[in-house]
């Protein structure tokens, strides 16, 4: 079966992984990988690059949305140690 030589950068595939919500994007990486490994047996070096790529910017994601979280819950948690230090003393 021959496959499209379509670039990664600029794919509606990097398009949809740029938009996608957290959830989605757990949801989508088992999929590059199953991908990774069809295409590796069968010998399609194009495929098998451009779905690396898509697990990469996947991953960088994921991190990135990881990153945010813990930020969130650092400032969450002063900003409960500062309404407390607000609270007047009974």
């Amino acid at each position: 079966m021959a496959y499209l030589d379509t670039p990664f950068k600029g794919s509606i595939s990097q398009n949809n992984i740029m938009g996608a919500a957290e959830y989605q994007l757990k949801n989508a990486r088992p999929y590059y990988e199953i991908a990774i490994t069809y295409h590796s047996e069968k010998g399609n070096d194009s495929q098998v690059e451009f779905f690396r790529e898509g697990l990469a910017l996947t991953d960088k994601r994921l991190t990135l949305f990881a990153a945010d979280a813990a930020r969130d819950l650092h400032h969450m948690s002063f900003d409960r140690v500062n309404l407390a230090a607000e609270q007047p003393r009974r």
